[in-house]
């Protein structure tokens, strides 16, 4: 497998395990988590896209960068478990980074590798990536209860108009009630169906 496409799925798994514990993204439409999905992947493409050519002018075989991107996703994953853990650190990935090794070195294949550095730098971009990506989808959640809300307002006023003129019609004569009335229930019931 490519080194980018293993690195953008590796991390957007990562993500995307954070997002689906977090939140209740199973119960979403089809289309919006698509259209979360493909955030998530836009982002973690972001930050993965320029860290390739780094990586390659540092040297660095691609063995051991796939060996160095996948130790910083499982030095990560235990975070996914216990969000708190990222609070902690102020969902700063260089402060969790930092909170991560204070009392432990860093991992035994990073050190073998010779990858210190280079970990050091990357380790805390996905901690970022893993701070803010679910802090979106809850606020893209909160925009489709939003959105939710604003349509069932209109139908609330279409239906008030409704009652409204029903109320009318039956001061009105018999005739031109029946007949005006038949023309709004049909009129209401397309445009309800329309729009839900």
């Amino acid at each position: 497998m490519d080194l980018g496409a293993f690195a953008l799925s590796i991390i957007t798994n990562l993500l995307s395990s954070v997002i689906s514990e977090g939140t209740n993204y199973s119960a979403l439409p089809f289309f919006q988590r698509r259209k979360i999905e493909r955030r998530i992947e836009d982002a973690t493409a972001e930050v993965v896209e320029p860290l390739l050519p780094f990586l390659a002018h540092e040297g660095i075989s691609e063995d051991k960068q796939h060996r160095l991107i996948e130790t910083c996703v499982e030095e990560l994953r235990p975070l996914t478990k216990k969000p708190e853990q990222l609070f902690q650190g102020s969902l700063n990935g260089q402060k969790i980074f930092d909170d991560l090794y204070t009392n432990r070195d860093l991992p035994q294949v990073v050190i073998e590798d010779g990858l210190k550095d280079v970990y050091t730098l990357l380790c805390p971009r996905i901690a970022t990536l893993l701070c803010k990506i679910p802090v979106a989808v809850k606020d893209w959640e909160s925009e489709a209860w939003s959105e939710n809300f604003r349509r069932l307002d209109e139908i609330t006023s279409q239906l008030r108009t409704l009652f409204n003129k029903v109320d009318e019609l039956a001061a009105a004569p018999s005739r031109d009630a029946d007949a005006t009335l038949t023309v709004v229930r049909r009129t209401l019931a397309q445009k309800i169906w329309l729009e839900l």
